[in-house]
């Protein structure tokens, strides 16, 4: 009987450890997709240059801070609350744009970048927004971001902000 004891001790011993492990691998894994966790690939804030316009500062900080923040805002859904006042964005947009983020947008690209499309009228720009992301983050696609681990989600949303602003500001290059 004490055996039989001691068996079942080792074994829900082993399976609390197993399951430790792997939770910690998830937590790891997502921290790092949030921008929470920064390895040695990433240093610091490389979202905007030194000399950027504060204007455009202030669209990446506060699409960055739309990310994962209080309204708990996907990647598509910070950048159009980023541009909201700008660009007439109403609430039910932001909301609807909750189905586009996390790679769920068309063809599996970043919700940011989806996002940023969006509010570019001009195609021309768009498609000059989507080349300008695709050198910083070595592809348009989020699965294919993510596994190059070039940038963080939080650093795609910064960067399309900024790239927006580029494009959206008067007297901007685009």
């Amino acid at each position: 009987m004490k055996i039989m004891q001691l068996y079942l001790l080792l074994v829900m011993l082993f399976l609390s450890g197993f399951f430790l492990f792997f939770w910690w691998k998830l937590k790891k894994r997502s921290n790092q997709m949030m921008g929470v966790y920064n390895d040695s690939q990433s240093s610091g804030n490389t979202t905007c240059p030194s000399g950027t316009p504060p204007q455009i500062v202030l669209f990446v900080n506060t699409a960055k801070s739309q990310f994962c923040g209080p309204e708990n805002y996907n990647c598509a859904q910070a950048i159009l609350a980023a541009y909201q006042d700008c660009c007439a964005i109403q609430e039910s947009e932001i909301l609807a744009a909750g189905s586009k983020g996390f790679g769920k947008a068309r063809d599996g690209i970043c919700g940011a970048l989806y996002a940023g499309e969006l509010l570019l009228k001009d195609p021309a720009k768009a498609e000059q927004l989507g080349r300008d992301f695709e050198m910083l983050a070595g592809s348009v696609k989020c699965k294919k971001i993510l596994k190059l681990r070039r940038i963080t989600c939080e650093e795609c949303v910064g960067h399309t902000a900024r790239l927006l602003a580029e494009h959206l500001l008067p007297g901007r290059a685009g």
